[in-house]
């Protein structure tokens, strides 16, 4: 795989030389159990919602956090996590595809998060830092501009292959052109 544009930057940054690398091949166990317009939900086996709960404050500030589950709004939409299960529901209308689209790369990037730092050094307002091989979002200082999202490599690549293989859809592409 060809190193997307920003990473490939830090890297010449810091002079090291690669001309590309492999992520390795996740097995997601990503199955949507329900598809409508207004209304998705996901089983991702081995999720962990205390992991999501760091990642929260990038999607909003508006969540609760009861045991094992989470529900955060975001504008009209509501997103309820738990072990495994995943459901994103519209108050209002149908699910906007780039709202699921930033949705799914918070939820892959908190499940998948390799603590390269990429994150932390973007963020305008230095409202992420790696604590424990991990971001942790400053919820005072986040301002839920998805910089961070937008150089992630992870969510960049992985999230537009899930909105292509489940969705059918192809609005992440435009994240993808950026990275050339």
């Amino acid at each position: 795989m060809s190193i997307p544009g920003d990473f490939k930057r830090l890297m010449e940054q810091l002079k090291v030389n690669v001309k590309s690398f492999d992520i390795p091949r996740y097995d997601l166990n990503l199955h949507p159990l329900e598809v409508k317009e207004n209304k998705i939900q996901l089983i991702i086996n081995n999720f962990d919602p205390k992991r999501f709960l760091r990642f929260v404050p990038i999607l909003s500030k508006n969540f609760k956090s009861m045991n094992n589950s989470i529900v955060v709004f975001i504008n009209d939409l509501k997103l309820e996590v738990s072990k495994d299960i995943i459901t994103i529901s519209s108050l209002r209308g149908s699910i906007p595809q780039e709202d699921l689209y930033i949705i799914l790369s918070v939820i892959l990037r908190s499940h998948l998060c390799v603590a390269c730092g990429l994150c932390e050094l973007w963020c305008p307002n230095s409202a992420i830092t790696l604590k424990g091989n991990m971001p942790y979002v400053d919820m005072d200082k986040c301002t839920s501009c998805q910089i961070c999202n937008e150089r992630c490599f992870i969510s960049q690549k992985i999230s537009v292959e899930v909105m292509k293989r489940y969705f059918n859809e192809t609005s992440g592409d435009k994240r993808e052109e950026k990275t050339s």
